[in-house]
């Protein structure tokens, strides 16, 4: 017995979850590694995952760096980027 969900019944449930917050969610298509593109987050943009469905804001900002942990491609000591979020 296959248990696996099936792409049209992810986008059934996606639908059920986003109807019920009156929300419009654009769908983001992964790439082979499963990344979406790259985003620039407005202030009050929001993100629906794509697992539960449940509807996130984002809050992304540059920030100094914090700790001697490594940096990311196109970070520096006076650059990081930073995000949290919290359910919508």
């Amino acid at each position: 017995m296959d248990d696996e969900i099936s792409d049209e019944q992810w986008a059934e449930i996606l639908a059920a979850a986003k109807s019920r917050r009156g929300i419009e969610c654009e769908q983001m298509i992964p790439d082979a590694e499963g990344w979406s593109e790259w985003i620039h987050p407005l202030p009050g943009y929001l993100m629906q995952c794509c697992d539960c469905g449940l509807v996130h804001e984002m809050q992304v900002a540059i920030s100094g760096r914090v700790g001697n942990g490594p940096l990311n491609e196109g970070e520096t000591d006076d650059a990081v980027v930073i995000f949290r979020m919290r359910r919508a």
